[in-house]
């Protein structure tokens, strides 16, 4: 093989390399971005049942 045939395949394959590179970063930062999503969701629905427990035993002692 010429050597200009082995750079245009070393080409090639390095443009393939760095295409599965950026899906796997596109992959990686949708997954952080929908875990941070997730742990501030969370969080609210904490914090919600927290203020919901707090409601229900201020009633309760206000009962007794």
């Amino acid at each position: 093989m010429r050597r200009s045939e082995q750079l245009a395949v070393d080409v090639k394959a390095a443009k393939d390399k760095l295409a599965a590179l950026q899906q796997e970063l596109a992959a990686t930062e949708w997954a952080i971005t929908r875990a941070e999503r997730d742990r501030k969701l969370a969080a609210r629905l904490a914090e919600r049942e927290r203020r919901a427990a707090e409601t229900a035993r201020a009633r309760l002692e206000g009962l007794s």
